[in-house]
């Protein structure tokens, strides 16, 4: 046998054995630590220097410097060694933008004093973030028309800060036949499309419904009706979305007042 048909008839051998380990570049925990050092330490002291040489007031500060590291993190978040946590960076990035988007829509009506979100913004106040928006010029507010879009999550962040600072006003008083005929009432079914600016009148025999009421997201902010009919007036606003209406008491009804 020639040594050219022994070495073909090795070759598959070679191919089926197992590659060599791999190494990278990063071999001992200190190579690691200065790895990290670089990586995102040192970024986040350049990015406090740098806003607090630039930024005027102190909430400015606060928030550009959270921004900035927080668009850090997203950056960072992404790479490989980061992949299991970046999505739920992203989440939280998405839930405050859609309370913010909110927030700046409704300005000239927020109080100064509107604690945003106490779990993911303790402390941020209404009134501080006009003012950091005011001195640096921009916003980490997401855009309105990109809520719908959004995960359920943050749809009903933006819900929260919504029904907290519009809600749709309700009266206990008993509507007038004219604006509503029995006739007229239809069942609350899975999910009522109620349009913006609509008057809308809710009847129960059972004491203890509860008819939930959404925006972007499903409905989750409850009313209660106590047994009697209410009058529910939602605003005709500059959100466009329409509202939504739901209930698991099979009795209740509900028609649109003229």
């Amino acid at each position: 046998m020639s040594d050219a048909q022994h070495t073909h008839d090795q070759a598959p051998d070679r191919m089926n054995e197992p590659d060599g380990p791999h190494e990278g570049p990063i071999k001992t925990p200190k190579q690691l630590i200065l790895a990290v050092l670089f990586a995102f330490v040192v970024p986040i002291i350049v990015i406090v220097l740098l806003v607090a040489e630039l930024v005027p007031t102190r909430a400015a500060r606060t928030i550009a410097i959270a921004g900035l590291v927080l668009g850090l993190l997203s950056a960072w978040a992404n790479a490989d060694i980061m992949r299991g946590g970046a999505g739920g960076l992203r989440l939280e990035s998405a839930i405050i933008g859609a309370e913010l988007g909110v927030v700046e829509t409704l300005r000239d009506g927020v109080p100064t004093d509107y604690a945003i979100d106490l779990v993911r913004a303790p402390g941020l106040t209404a009134g501080e973030f006009f003012e950091a928006v005011d001195g640096v010029g921009s916003s980490p507010a997401l855009p309105i028309q990109a809520i719908g879009s959004l995960s359920e999550v943050a749809r009903t962040g933006a819900d929260r800060v919504l029904f907290e600072l519009a809600p749709p006003e309700i009266s206990a008083d008993v509507p007038p036949a004219s604006q509503c005929e029995a006739t007229q009432l239809v069942r609350v079914d899975s999910l009522s499309v109620i349009e913006p600016g609509s008057t809308v009148v809710l009847q129960a025999a059972d004491p203890t419904t509860v008819v939930s009421l959404g925006r972007w997201a499903s409905p989750s902010f409850p009313v209660e009706l106590g047994g009697a009919g209410l009058i529910v007036s939602f605003p005709d606003d500059v959100f466009g979305e329409p509202w939504t209406m739901a209930t698991e008491f099979p009795d209740t009804r509900f028609c649109v007042a003229d």
